[in-house]
């Protein structure tokens, strides 16, 4: 997918609300995933990263 100019604009219009409401109202943990459908606010309870096991 390659953006224009004029839609990272936009993106950068609608998404600046969603970090706000964020950064004013959740803690660190909490993240935000949208699609075409919904829009889900999840809190990161544990975590863990590899990439150990990744073929090359």
């Amino acid at each position: 997918m390659v953006l224009t100019p004029e839609q990272r604009k936009e993106f950068e219009t609608v998404t600046r609300p969603v970090i706000e409401f964020l950064n004013n109202n959740c803690h660190p943990n909490v993240s935000v995933t949208v699609d075409c459908t919904r829009a889900e606010l999840s809190e990161g309870v544990c975590s863990f990263h590899t990439e150990d096991y990744l073929r090359d």
